[in-house]
């Protein structure tokens, strides 16, 4: 299968995944169609060294960039072990649409159905009530998001409707985040 990418180590045919990161593409441009463009130009060019397994537009349309048994460049010593996903951004502080939420909450409840669910595993254990599954983590949150000051997705992410949206999808695609819970 081609993908759009290049950037990227081939995996195992099954790859050992515990994590999902957020990132933000943040390349400045307040039109969001030509924000997505730019960003997926600049991850097929593999002298970047920059890609994730998907990215999500303003319009929450999912593209698919790499096949998740691949490891994505995206974060660092994280990049083995996790699933990268891109928000399309163009700065800081810029609002993410109610439908950017929706595609990226559908997005994760499938990788979790696919991923732990399906295995056997709880892909819903939780930092406290309420809280997001300890699987989903923002590229600031990463050892090389830490080490090189990186903000994605930032103060303004609206993590609580994101976790509406995956309780929703999750009983669609199984139990859901929020069953067990007080």
């Amino acid at each position: 299968m081609d993908f759009l990418t290049k950037a990227y180590t081939p995996g195992p045919y099954v790859r050992d995944v515990d994590m999902v990161i957020i990132h933000c593409t943040r390349g400045g441009n307040p039109d969001p169609w030509k924000e997505l463009q730019g960003t997926l130009d600049y991850m097929l060019d593999r002298r970047n060294e920059v890609s994730s397994h998907y990215v999500v537009d303003t319009e929450g349309s999912v593209i698919y960039v790499v096949e998740e048994n691949n490891i994505a460049w995206h974060a660092g010593y994280s990049n083995p072990h996790s699933i990268g996903i891109e928000l399309v951004q163009a700065f800081l502080g810029a609002d993410f649409p109610r439908r950017q939420i929706v595609g990226l909450a559908s997005l994760l409840a499938s990788i979790a159905h696919r991923r732990w669910e399906y295995a056997g595993l709880n892909p819903w254990t939780h930092r406290g009530p309420l809280a997001l599954p300890t699987w989903l983590i923002g590229h600031d949150a990463t050892t090389q998001g830490a080490r090189w000051g990186k903000t994605d997705p930032g103060p303004n992410f609206p993590w609580a409707a994101l976790l509406f949206y995956v309780a929703y999808f999750g009983r669609v695609w199984g139990t859901s985040p929020l069953e067990g819970q007080s």
